[in-house]
């Protein structure tokens, strides 16, 4: 066989030509590409980079197929995702591995495999011409195309000579930084970038991103700044090299980490008083998959592993300024055809919000997105001036279908980042690249908010607030996203399906919250004492533990311990306090009996001085100013006794209601007789119970 092949490189005409004949192509029903045609057309020996296509996975038939999908295992995150935001099955075909026999069959040939795909069920690889001729007879296979590749445009900013992307002044003297933020947060020169999206309220609401994880595809990452030191990384990993080192290493360039680190910090950064990012408490997972040392960047089946590998791991929202272009027409920008178009779509139906940039081709020379902003089910951001104009270079829609583009804006040119070789330093950055991260990091705002939304709930909810949502065009699409006012759309009925179950034993109340069958939600436990007289109703309820969030997987349990008393609890959103649920659990914890020591003791008689005994009759409790009901009461009896058990005194007897008592002794028997100083014992009975006492009389 190995003879075969060199022989087939050997006389690559010849087999050009029997790769392109009529018999051949229609012996595989169409299973080259145009792309992959036109290639072997031009004649060259050299190998191609292309996907290769499976028609199953290798499972043999349908029981073979249950089998495989019933031994498929996610995250625990990924599972919540799914089930709160997917609105398909929890697993699918799309969670199948890619058949490690038809790999083997491949690796045979010679071929050098790239990246497996689940979605895609295909793998990329590296082939001579000739090895394509043998993939192509292989009965498993059903399609193969090119791997297609993207570089992205500089940006120009009108007025400046250079197409570098970063301006590397200094913004703000590095210091150290308290790093305590206030209600009335500093945000340096970075105000105008998060105030344009209108993200200050939210953190004002204290929704800085807690809880949501966000995946970050770019070049790479310097993690060495002031504002990303307290970032929360959960996992990182070099699709390049094939490592966890997400920032500079052997191999590449000085300035391979440059625009991750700033498109990480206009996202998450951290510095009051030079930068704050709108979801600088988000959960981080960091994909370096962007080459920046070849004149092709990257490649879209490194985007696809690095979105499948977020997804697996439980991402909610993936920021990516990639953009694919290259090899692919404008026709192919249809939302169907672009295989980094497909991958964001099915991640986005397992539940990721895919915010994506636009491009920076401007209107020309077509309408200028870029794969996969053209995808219906992803979140394309153009890029606006500090002036809420759009930018030159933000690329125009439509899609090649119609379909009106970008979705939203948020402000692109002179984006404050951290400097990538400085970590005190900062710098301003421009480009679609910039704008997608503010807008990212306020969808994971809105996740934190609203856990239960979808992808499309969260693109509708940016659409139907930004500024432009009255006239969309394929300019502006619907504007610049309003993130405070996407928030509090459908705000009202978040708890509708948060429930709290309560129980009590003996004085210690445990709550339980879940949502059930619906959205989950973040939310403040409240707690009303019943004891208390209040002014009005709102400050009769008080935070008892706040920004819990609960969903139908995530109960929650709260367990305090408190007096007799009656006690409502209910729940108020924590990113607005305003709105609190109609309904409450109560819970009664009932008093009960006690025996108090009596006092003074020891009791000195003189005089008329008396001996006080407190007592507690338990039962029923009630609210401030209601009264018992005659089936609350109880039979009651309190009586002296001396060391021998003769009663001495039966100081009463009868019916009472519950409450807390108290009883006097003079020191006289029931004759009216003085007692003689000594140990005596007091007895309370309530309902068939008695508790005793002792106490010293001296005369």
């Amino acid at each position: 066989m190995r003879l075969k092949k060199i022989a087939l490189v050997t006389a690559s005409f010849c087999a050009l030509a029997s790769l392109l004949s009529p018999e051949f192509l229609m012996s595989g029903k169409g299973k080259l590409t145009p792309a992959v045609e036109r290639f072997l057309s031009a004649g060259s020996n050299e190998p191609l980079k292309i996907w290769i296509y499976f028609n199953d996975h290798g499972e043999g038939n349908a029981a073979g197929l249950r089998r495989a999908l019933s031994e498929v295992t996610l995250t625990d995150r990924a599972i919540v995702r799914r089930m709160n935001r997917s609105r398909g099955p929890l697993i699918d075909e799309r969670d199948l591995p890619v058949s490690g026999a038809y790999l083997g069959e491949l690796r045979s040939l010679g071929v050098r495999l790239r990246r497996a795909s689940k979605y895609l069920n295909a793998v990329s690889a590296e082939a001579t011409p000739a090895q394509i001729r043998e993939i192509y007879r292989l009965p498993f296979v059903t399609k193969i195309d090119r791997v297609h590749a993207y570089r992205r445009s500089p940006v120009k900013e009108p007025g400046r000579s250079t197409e570098t992307l970063l301006d590397q002044s200094r913004l703000a003297p590095g210091r150290e930084r308290d790093r305590a933020l206030t209600t009335a947060a500093d945000y340096g020169p970075s105000q105008k970038q998060v105030d344009m999206i209108n993200v200050i309220p939210l953190h004002d609401s204290n929704i800085h991103g807690e809880g949501v994880l966000v995946a970050m595809l770019d070049t790479g990452f310097n993690l060495r700044h002031e504002a990303l030191d307290h970032l929360n990384i959960i996992a990182e990993w070099d699709f390049i090299f094939d490592d966890s080192v997400t920032r500079n290493q052997a191999g590449d360039v000085s300035n391979q980490h440059n625009h991750g680190t700033v498109t990480l910090s206009a996202l998450a950064g951290y510095a009051p008083g030079a930068l704050i990012g709108p979801a600088w408490g988000a959960s981080i997972i960091l994909a370096k998959t962007e080459r920046v040392w070849e004149e092709v960047e990257g490649e879209e089946d490194d985007y696809v592993r690095a979105l499948e590998w977020a997804e697996s791991l439980g991402a909610d929202v993936v920021s990516s300024s990639l953009g694919y272009l290259k090899w692919y027409t404008y026709a192919d920008l249809d939302g169907n055809s672009a295989i980094t178009t497909i991958a964001a779509d099915i991640a986005a139906s397992k539940g990721v919000t895919v915010v994506t940039a636009a491009g920076n081709e401007g209107p020309l020379p077509w309408p200028g997105i870029i794969a996969p902003s053209d995808g219906d089910s992803v979140i394309a951001v153009g890029a606006v001036d500090s002036s809420g104009f759009i930018t030159s270079y933000s690329s125009h829609g439509p899609s090649f279908d119609g379909r009106i583009k970008p979705d939203v804006m948020a402000m692109g040119s002179y984006v404050v980042s951290a400097s990538p070789s400085d970590s005190l330093g900062y710098t301003t950055a421009h480009g679609t690249s910039l704008s997608t991260p503010l807008v990212a990091g306020s969808v994971a705002l809105l996740l934190q908010m609203h856990p239960s939304w979808t992808p499309i709930d969260v693109l509708n909810a940016l659409r139907n607030e930004a500024s432009n949502s009255a006239t969309p065009n394929n300019e502006y699409g619907w504007g610049i996203i309003n993130a405070y006012a996407s928030a509090l759309s459908g705000a009202t009925g978040i708890l509708e399906n948060v429930v709290l179950d309560s129980k009590v034993q003996n004085q210690t109340v445990r709550i339980t919250l879940t949502a059930r069958g619906g959205p989950g939600a973040t939310v403040n436990l409240q707690r009303r004492d019943w004891g208390v007289e209040v002014e009005n109703m709102w400050s009769a309820y008080r935070v008892v533990e706040e920004n819990i969030f609960v969903d139908s997987l995530s109960p929650h349990v709260f367990v305090e311990r408190l007096p007799p008393g009656i006690y409502d609890y209910r729940v108020q959103l924590a990113f607005d306090i305003s709105v609190v649920s109609d309904q409450s659990v109560q819970v009664r914890i009932p008093l009960g009996s006690h025996l108090g020591q009596s006092y003074p003791n020891p009791f000195v008689r003189s005089g008329s001085g008396r001996l006080t005994i407190p007592y507690t009759l338990g039962g029923r409790p009630i609210k401030s100013g209601e009264s018992h009901t005659l089936s609350d009461h109880v039979d009651v009896s309190l009586a002296i006794y001396d060391v021998t058990g003769a009663r001495v005194r039966t100081l009463f007897s009868e019916l009472a209601p519950p409450g807390e008592y108290t009883a006097e002794w003079n020191g006289l028997d029931d004759r009216g007789v003085l007692v003689s100083s000594g140990v005596y014992y007091y007895r309370l009975s309530v309902s068939g119970s008695s508790f005793s006492r002792k106490l010293v009389f001296l005369r």
